[in-house]
């Protein structure tokens, strides 16, 4: 039996006895998820638990990364997860690691609710795309938000077209974010907006909010009423 031991703070140690083998690590991957979960509300606790995580050598252990993620981001800390999932190539040795696209929407949701940071939501969209990681449709509400955050039509029409590439156009919540995103960007982006919603053959009450809230957002209270009639008239 092998005894690990891992300082939560000054006063606290948790010791484990674990199991040779699979058992070994099945649970150490639920000791350090049981540790992300509840035990760690400190930017020091989350780099004691980071050292833990690579003593063990669960560093590519998807799942663990991915409430790592979760955690940092609640700790207003997503910068220290990012640099420890994304090192700079010079300095990691080991092969790229299999991300998969729930640990990509962890990171780029946590941007995306960032107050300086939120073009980084965009960055590391294209870092999935380069990693081979297949984008779902979780994955472009978070990326649109990012970039209504930082006011980007540019963006948010390059995100538009990856929306119709990858075939989440009809998805009615990236379509509603799709809106959004558009009536966040000034007249130009409600003409978007507009077009995206006049060519959605899927909406709910969502959608249709989003778009007279666009309307209001710009002062064109006429059009907004106009259009809240004409949503009550297709109930």
């Amino acid at each position: 039996m092998i005894k690990s031991k891992f300082l939560l703070s000054t006063n606290t140690i948790i010791n484990l006895k674990l199991p040779p083998n699979t058992l070994k690590t099945r649970l150490t991957e639920q000791t350090i998820l049981t540790l992300l979960n509840s035990h760690c509300n400190t930017l020091s606790k989350l780099t004691q638990i980071h050292a833990f995580i690579l003593k063990t050598g669960l560093q590519n252990n998807t799942l663990i990364l991915t409430k790592f993620t979760s955690t940092s981001s609640n700790l207003n800390s997503i910068h220290y997860a990012t640099s420890f999932l994304f090192p700079p190539p010079h300095t990691t040795p080991t092969p790229t690691p299999s991300y998969d696209a729930f640990l990509f929407n962890t990171v780029i949701r946590a941007y995306s609710q960032t107050r300086d940071s939120k073009s980084n939501s965009f960055l590391f969209y294209r870092t999935m795309l380069r990693y081979g990681v297949t984008p779902n449709k979780f994955t472009f509400p978070f990326v649109l938000k990012g970039c209504a955050g930082i006011r980007s039509l540019r963006l948010g029409k390059c995100v538009h077209g990856c929306v119709v590439k990858f075939g989440f156009e009809e998805d009615v919540h990236v379509l509603n974010t799709l809106i959004h995103m558009y009536c966040c960007l000034g007249e130009d982006g409600v003409e978007f907006a507009e077009k995206v919603f006049d060519d959605s053959s899927k909406m709910d009450t969502v959608t249709w909010s989003a778009m007279i809230g666009g309307f209001v957002r710009l002062g064109c209270s006429s059009r907004a009423v106009d259009l809240f009639r004409e949503m009550q008239v297709s109930e």
